[in-house]
């Protein structure tokens, strides 16, 4: 799947599902500061729910957060890869309440 088929894919839709992506974020912050070993498990949860739902603002949270992980394990240009991914998802969604400051 190129990056363009990945952005243009379905917008999640269901306010259930938007929810617990919200609710995924932050769980990402508090595990990021107090119990690393399950950020992991958040992000495949939260990037499971953007594959199979659609993507959302928060799923640029999710990637981010991926890319945090793939450079942790030197992989450069994956991290670089799903980098972008994630930007261009803050783009399409212009969600500046997620761009770092």
């Amino acid at each position: 799947m190129s990056d363009t088929e990945f952005l243009n894919l379905k917008e999640m839709s269901d306010s259930s599902k938007i929810s617990a992506m919200k609710f995924f974020h932050l769980l990402f912050l508090y595990t990021f500061y107090s119990k690393q070993c399950y950020l992991p498990t958040l992000i495949i949860q939260s990037t499971q729910m953007t594959l199979n739902y659609g993507i959302c603002k928060e799923s640029s949270i999710a990637f981010s957060a991926c890319s945090y992980v793939l450079l942790e394990f030197q992989d450069f240009k994956g991290s670089e890869h799903v980098g972008r991914l994630s930007l261009g998802i803050l783009e399409k969604f212009k969600a500046q309440e997620y761009i770092s400051q």
